[in-house]
């Protein structure tokens, strides 16, 4: 036994691990063809489908998406419930925890009021203070368990999340976004802290449409040396093509434009020096 060698399956796609067969190998091997069609809206039409393609094709198997659509709703549906219940009783528990902290220090309260009136401060301004101090725990309270909760609901570590948010709130109020990970600028949309609930969370996905970089060209579309100077016969446009974008003020104008319209300026430069012999 030789090569022996761990398999990535996840990364099959990058190189992870591939076979490679000449050409018509599997030509004559079992095929199996998987194919999406739109089917009708109702589930009797929908039924009557799949026993008719199944009545004259025995060997094609019919799944229904609509239907499996419907039971990742109904289970995302009940997970959400659960979370739901779960924050219903976490928000009862720490009601009575905060009753519960509030009279053991219920005793200790009336000596610091005596304390206060003794030193000279009147009822008012004591009712202020407390008023002012159980705000502010309140707030902070409501907001580390709205992000918690959010966490919950979005499926995110509720620590990173409470932690990341910090971070952010922090470095805004600081006006040092400069130094988030990753940085934050300020200059176009002044960013502001995430305070106020309610708080949502929306999935995205990154993606990677076209790159900024790319072979130097001239108002011509013609590829250029490093001295600048046009390489008879050759251009670029599209993707393949950079520095369309640069300069202090870069911006993302979309790989089609610039294959549209340097596509274009190619095609009539080759024609041209075409035209002329050149």
């Amino acid at each position: 036994v030789t090569s022996v060698r761990a398999v990535d399956w996840d990364d099959s796609r990058s190189g992870g691990f591939m076979f490679l067969f000449r050409p018509g190998t599997f030509d004559g091997a079992p095929h199996t063809y998987i194919s999406f069609l739109r089917g009708p809206a109702e589930p009797d039409a929908r039924g009557a489908l799949q026993r008719n393609l199944v009545d004259r094709y025995p060997n094609v198997s019919v799944i229904d998406g609509l239907e499996i659509i419907r039971t990742f709703r109904r289970v995302l549906d009940y997970v959400t419930l659960a979370v739901s219940v779960v924050g219903a009783i976490a928000l009862l528990t720490g009601g009575l925890i905060l009753i519960g902290s509030v009279a053991m220090t219920k005793f200790q309260r009336l000596f610091d009021a005596a304390v206060f009136k003794t030193l000279g401060a009147n009822t008012r301004l004591i009712a202020v203070m407390y008023v002012f101090e159980y705000g502010v725990l309140g707030t902070l309270a409501g907001l580390v368990g709205s992000i918690g909760a959010l966490a919950l609901r979005a499926g995110l570590d509720t620590g990173s999340l409470e932690t990341t948010v910090a971070e952010f709130n922090a470095a805004v109020k600081g006006g040092r976004t400069d130094r988030l990970a990753p940085a934050r600028t300020a200059e176009t949309y002044a960013p502001v802290p995430i305070e106020t609930p309610p708080f949502h969370a929306v999935p995205l996905a990154a993606g990677i449409t076209v790159t900024m970089g790319g072979i130097a060209v001239d108002g011509a579309a013609r590829v250029l040396r490093p001295d600048d100077t046009p390489i008879p016969g050759l251009y670029a446009a599209g993707s393949a093509v950079g520095g369309v974008e640069g300069g202090p003020r870069a911006a993302y104008i979309g790989g089609l434009i610039k294959a549209f319209l340097l596509g274009l300026v190619a095609a009539e430069t080759a024609a041209r020096e075409l035209g002329a012999g050149q």
